[in-house]
């Protein structure tokens, strides 16, 4: 028992060692709400309500016999919950690793419209700890034995997140059923996805030329963002963030020179700052930063140190997303730790990647060195502002 207490403490002291820095929207639209509660059943999902507003899904594909549409529309869960029911569906419910792999393209999908970013940070699957706190159940009543939780700790850690989401990079996460602007629950960052079941009989919404090509049901994996090794990294290091905030605007048009600018440059303009943030100087997430020039509207934490320094070195150039590390240089911001921090390259010596960071135990860090192996495991993505083909 004494062991088994003493677990239980190591476990809850990580836990508040967390430190949730996000990355945010400032001006995203949301779709028309209600405010009716509806609760969890499992209702049949064969009667569409053909007097409610339809929206257009922007990815659709059919798997096993059931189709799934992605909608980059805004509303609380249990909105979201109603408005698959009124169309014929269902909130999706993802009971295997292989449905689960179906759904990512399709997420991809949704988050793109040629070079331009349309999508959300996440989006609302149908499960929920509602009736009882932790116990996690499917709305349609299926077993909850499958699960890709983002960090394992998420379903029990947060007792006022009665919700599920996928997030853009495919982990599960948890949230609130309100909307709070400005942080994690600010539902403008979440879209939601509808599934319709073989047995259903419903008319699938028209998606014309939104489908995407699911030929014998084979999944192509050579698109979409790198998600191996999806676990949480809590060894010593870094305050860690949260994705649950990740709503993405499109980049700005620039009105620099976007031929001339040298990494040499870059990093002398991200220095200069060093004598006003010297080593230490307290960052927490009480800090926050609005990109001037990049794919999110405002970074708190980690995020905001690193678009900071990204704009005193690229001024107002836009910024693109890349889901691999091959081509890392000098100003480029890279999210790692699967997910979870934010820092900004300062120089490269062979596979050495020297960085700067905030909220690295909640100070300013400047000089640590990654290795690029370290990088390629725990990142997702990088964000450059060196224009592309240069």
């Amino acid at each position: 028992m004494k062991k088994l207490f003493s677990s239980f403490l190591v476990f809850i002291l990580s836990l508040t060692a967390l430190s949730f820095c996000y990355l945010s929207e400032t001006n995203a639209s949301s779709a028309p709400r209600n405010t009716t509660s509806v609760s969890i059943n499992t209702t049949s999902y064969n009667q569409p309500n053909n007097n409610v507003q339809k929206y257009t899904a922007v990815s659709t594909g059919t798997y096993n016999g059931h189709t799934y549409s992605i909608y980059n529309v805004s509303m609380t869960w249990k909105e979201a919950k109603k408005y698959c029911e009124s169309i014929g569906g269902h909130l999706v419910t993802i009971t295997s690793a292989q449905e689960q792999k179906f759904i990512e393209p399709l997420i991809y999908k949704a988050l793109y419209s040629g070079q331009k970013f349309i999508g959300k940070g996440q989006y609302y699957i149908g499960a929920t700890d509602e009736v009882k706190e932790g116990a996690w159940k499917w709305i349609t009543g299926e077993s909850f034995s499958y699960t890709n939780w983002y960090n394992t700790a998420l379903p029990k850690s947060y007792p006022e997140n009665d919700y599920a989401v996928i997030y853009n990079s495919y982990g599960w996460g948890t949230t609130k059923d309100k909307n709070v602007t400005g942080n994690s629950y600010d539902y403008t960052n979440t879209g939601f996805i509808c599934e319709w079941d073989k047995s259903s009989g419903s008319t699938i919404p028209n998606t014309t030329n939104n489908k995407l090509n699911t030929t014998n049901n084979k999944l192509n994996t050579t698109t979409g963002p790198n998600t191996t090794n999806n676990k949480l990294d809590t060894t010593t290091g870094p305050n860690t963030t949260s994705k649950s905030n990740t709503t993405q605007k499109s980049s700005t048009t620039s009105t620099g020179n976007s031929s001339s600018i040298s990494q040499s440059e870059v990093y002398n303009r991200m220095i200069a700052l060093k004598s006003k943030y010297p080593d230490g100087t307290p960052w927490t997430n009480a800090n926050r930063y609005n990109w001037k020039g990049g794919i999110y509207g405002y970074g708190d934490g980690c995020a905001g140190f690193a678009f900071m320094l990204s704009d005193a070195a690229f001024g107002d150039l836009p910024a693109r997303q890349i889901y691999n590390f091959n081509n890392i240089r000098v100003g480029d911001i890279l999210r790692i730790n699967n997910d979870t921090h934010s820092v900004i390259v300062l120089s490269i010596e062979g596979t050495n990647i020297t960085i700067a960071e905030g909220n690295y135990n909640s100070a300013v860090k400047w000089g640590r060195v990654i290795t690029l192996d370290e990088i390629k495991k725990t990142g997702v993505y990088m964000m450059t502002r060196y224009p592309s083909g240069s």
